[in-house]
């Protein structure tokens, strides 16, 4: 499985097998060979040159990449230290909502950092990496909030996703998503300029205005939502300017921001 490398070290590639277990990380020399010449033993996917939403990889080999790149970042990891800049932006997507007693499902939960920002509601978090916590064991129609913050860019198939997530939502439940999407200045550069566009490390996708090669439309995931009975009622861009944050919801604009905030309510 080839997955690419944030800009720094741009083309570089990491190799799991068909089970999903890490194997070694290879040039971009070496990508290209592999993706030239094919493989038997290694399962190639490169997010710059496939559209579509549905990643054709097993489940179990999805777990395990998964965990794989949730030890790497784990809380106090000496790789990065992102919680600052989530805790952030999460703060500015829940803003304005009463949260208090509230049955709340963290949808791809990780570490379960969110969890102090519900300290008057009954929080749940669920991972792929959580072995005790099977998705089933959650009551149908239960949750008043689900949440799937920067979840849907890891994700083998959002069509799935979007179905349990429903499944678990009360009707007139709330969905809050968080997702990366591409900036105006991106999209000129790998929409109109056909640029080939660097996915961080361990993205299937991107999101953006229009589908196109690594990129899910904003449309799609709306439909894809509107199948599984959730409307959508707010999306917001967040522009980044001079070290802060900042939500705009007026559309085109709302389209085109580094992050993008999504509210939809199951009818």
């Amino acid at each position: 499985m080839y997955v690419v490398y944030e800009k720094p070290v741009y083309g570089y590639g990491m190799i799991f097998d068909q089970k999903g277990a890490f194997l070694y990380a290879v040039e971009p020399s070496a990508v290209k060979d592999i993706k030239k010449n094919g493989s038997k033993t290694c399962l190639i996917i490169d997010p710059k040159e496939n559209s579509s939403p549905e990643i054709d990889i097993d489940e179990d080999a999805v777990l395990l990449i998964s965990s794989f790149f949730n030890q790497l970042y784990r809380k106090n990891s000496l790789v990065m230290d992102s919680k600052p800049f989530f805790e952030e932006v999460f703060a500015k997507m829940l803003s304005g909502y009463d949260f208090n007693s509230k049955k709340i499902l963290d949808y791809g939960s990780g570490h379960d950092t969110y969890s102090e920002f519900f300290p008057n509601s009954e929080y749940a978090g669920y991972d792929l990496n959580k072995k005790e916590i099977q998705f089933d064991e959650f009551q149908n129609e239960d949750f008043d909030v689900v949440l799937c913050n920067f979840v849907l860019e890891h994700v083998a198939s959002i069509e799935k996703t979007m179905k349990q997530i429903s499944e678990k939502l009360k009707p007139q439940g709330l969905l809050f998503i968080s997702i990366p999407s591409l900036s105006f200045f991106e999209f000129i550069i790998f929409y109109v300029l056909k640029l080939k566009m660097g996915i961080p490390i361990s993205h299937f996708r991107n999101f953006g205005f229009t589908s196109f090669a690594g990129c899910v439309s904003f449309n799609f995931l709306a439909k894809t939502m509107e199948r599984y009975r959730i409307r959508q009622k707010k999306i917001t861009g967040i522009y980044r300017f001079r070290n802060k944050n900042y939500a705009v919801r007026i559309k085109p604009f709302c389209y085109f921001g580094k992050q993008t905030f999504i509210v939809g309510e199951k009818i």
